[in-house]
């Protein structure tokens, strides 16, 4: 009798077995070859405007704009995925209503481990278990790639939170022993970096440091004419030489 009952109750958990792993496969979102989406829009590193979805990436977290690197890692997603055509994993929504989602680009790359790779952006762990994702991250913070060469890089959660200071802090001035850092201006197509009002800027123009507009493969406008090297004493935000291939990120004006 025991016998019988073990012979049925074998085959009836094998079969539990395989339900639990196909569910476990369903839950893994899967990529729709026919969902196309065309990117209209960058706003920062790890947010675009995918057909009528503002999609925000899945795993990652790009610095902050007003933060080193912030203004590259918008760069960069611009670079990679802005007016292409481009296919998402959707993974769901945040807080925000954003759909959070892989970008996979038309060559067949993830722009969030392509933003890992270059490091312009962190692994976002507190949402996001990946060890693949983990592993891309250590390998840049290894070589030194975009911002882990800064000496104390500051998380963008963590930038996030910061308390704000009640009165705007007031600028230091310039002096022959410590000059600030150099802001060039560049455009999403363009190939140059400029001076501010220079008549070659469109309304694209976006603002880096000269070592990061230097960093990104930019040479200097020959109109305006824009100093050519970092002021002695400043801390420039470029780009290492991650395996991402930057001297391609600008088009023509």
């Amino acid at each position: 009798m025991k016998r019988k009952s073990l012979l049925l109750i074998v085959p009836l958990l094998a079969g539990a077995l395989v339900i639990i792993a196909l569910l476990g496969q369903a839950q893994e979102p899967r990529l729709d070859p026919d969902a196309v989406y065309e990117v209209s829009w960058v706003a920062d590193g790890d947010t675009l405007t995918a057909g009528k979805l503002t999609v925000r990436l899945w795993g990652v977290d790009c610095p902050e704009l007003a933060q080193p690197y912030g203004r590259a890692a918008k760069v960069l997603t611009s670079y990679l995925a802005e007016d292409k055509k481009v296919w998402l994993r959707v993974r769901g929504q945040d807080k925000k209503g954003r759909t959070l989602a892989e970008v996979i680009l038309p060559d067949g790359k993830n722009l969030s481990e392509e933003l890992l790779k270059a490091g312009v952006a962190w692994h976002y762990r507190a949402y996001v278990k990946s060890s693949a994702l983990a592993k891309l991250e250590k390998e840049a913070r290894q070589k030194k790639r975009g911002l882990w060469s800064l000496a104390a890089p500051v998380a963008p959660w963590v930038f996030r939170h910061r308390p704000k200071p009640s009165k705007p802090a007031s600028q230091p001035r310039l002096g022959a022993d410590h000059q600030h850092e150099i802001t060039v201006y560049v455009t999403k197509r363009g190939q140059c970096y400029h001076r501010a009002g220079c008549s070659h800027l469109s309304k694209s123009c976006i603002p880096l440091s000269l070592k990061s507009a230097k960093g990104l493969g930019y040479r200097p406008c020959s109109v305006c004419k824009p100093p050519r090297r970092p002021t002695k004493g400043t801390s420039g935000i470029g780009v290492g030489d991650g395996s991402t291939n930057w001297s391609g990120v600008s088009g023509r004006i």
